[in-house]
């Protein structure tokens, strides 16, 4: 029984050091983006959307990348990338 508790312990402490570094790809494409880094930020922003396919989290970075293609301030801009 102590070794089914201490497993599932530490499958949970794994599973939870994924969640925030997963989080922390998205807080860096968020950085790139309140940086003007545009090219950095729809970079890092596929990148989440390709790993995460079919969650919330997947369809957030698209609408994200979307955006940022699309942005105002973007010297770059590429509506038909960002309608893609």
């Amino acid at each position: 029984m102590r070794r089914l508790f201490f497993l599932l312990l530490l499958l949970t402490c794994w599973l939870s050091a994924c969640i925030s570094y997963s989080d922390g790809d998205l807080k860096k494409a968020d950085r790139f983006l309140n940086e003007k880094k545009y090219s950095e930020a729809i970079i890092a922003y596929d990148k989440i959307a390709k790993e995460s396919i079919g969650s919330k989290r997947g369809a957030l970075a698209l609408y994200d990348a979307a955006f940022t293609y699309a942005f105002y301030d973007n010297p770059q801009k590429d509506y038909a990338q960002a309608l893609q």
